[in-house]
This record gives C-alpha cells, structure tokens and sequence, in this order.
C-alpha cells in the first residue's frame, strides 16, 4: 500500500470488536491463521486417504468462530474485503527415513537442507546442490511422502502440486 496518507490498522481473529475501533482507518488487516493451525493439529489415520478430517474441522470452527460478525463491520462501514491465503496442504504419507539431527540445517517435512558432510553420502535420498551456496544440500522426499514415521498420514505443504502452489484471491464488497 504505497499510499502513505491513508491510515491502515492490522487485526488479528477477535480483535476488532466493534465499529468505533474502525474511526478514522482506511484500511484494515486482518489476519486469520486458523486453515494453518488447525493443519498443523490434525491427527489421521493411516487409512486415511482424503482431507475431509481436515475439511469438518475447518466447517466446525467457522460455525463457532465470530469471523462473520468481523467481516460484517467491515461491510457494514462500506470497506472492500480482499481475501489471500497462504498456499493449500496435500495429505502424506511418512517414507520412514530419518536424517540425523546434526546434518540438518533447516528442517521439514518434505524438504530438508543439511550442511554438506562425508557423512552425506549415507543418506540415500536424492540430493540437490543449492545453486550459490557452496556448503549446504537439499534433500527432498519423493512424491507425497515426508519425513515421518512409516506410513503416518499427515498434511503437508511448501511443495509443488498445484493444490499447494494456487493461492486463492477473491474480492467482496458491499
């Protein structure tokens, strides 16, 4: 927002109350990190073989939560609602391979980089050189799999199918 004469506020899920809190903005944020926690918090089965887990806790949530009611002063005082989200979660499947703790540099679930080591050479996932860095290796889970237990089903996202590369934008207005 390069306009520096309009005032923006930032709110979190809750926070905006009422209509006197939007006095005086032009513009508001609001950020609602609840499709990413509730991700994070899920529990599947290894039978699992879809994210409707996923899907009734989000539809749970959003009948319980007071988002509408925050939307609704937003409309109410004639604001523009733009809706962006982080990217989507793809369900699973642990490949029960472990990469030792003092290798890793930065960790995931279905990428990690490691400091390049003899000790690399053990490690029997396919490895990527990191184009400028000279002393790291990526090394990425193949297809659907993370960095897990044998076979545990979990959502996982930072990858490249295109359910976590589409991010959702949509416009609502009075």
């Amino acid at each position: 927002w390069e306009d520096r004469q309009k005032y923006t506020a930032f709110f979190r899920e809750g926070e905006l109350t009422g209509k006197a809190q939007l006095a005086g903005i032009d513009r508001v944020g609001m950020i609602y990190s609840l499709f990413d926690d509730i991700a994070h918090g899920m529990k599947f089965t290894a039978k699992s073989q879809s994210k409707t887990l996923y899907f009734d806790a989000i539809q749970k949530y959003l009948s319980e939560a007071n988002i509408e009611n925050e939307l609704s002063l937003l409309i109410d005082d004639n604001f523009k609602i733009y809706f962006c989200s982080d990217h989507g979660c793809v369900l699973s499947k642990g490949n029960g391979k472990k990469i030792d703790k003092y290798l890793i540099d930065k960790a995931g679930k279905r990428a990690t980089i490691v400091k390049k080591s003899i000790l690399n050479d053990f490690i029997e996932e396919q490895k990527y050189h990191i184009p400028f860095i000279d002393d790291k290796i990526a090394i990425l889970a193949h297809n659907r799999t993370v960095f897990t237990n044998k076979n545990r089903v979990e959502l996982s996202h930072g990858g490249i199918t295109l359910e976590e590369l589409v991010v959702p934008f949509v416009e609502v207005s009075n």
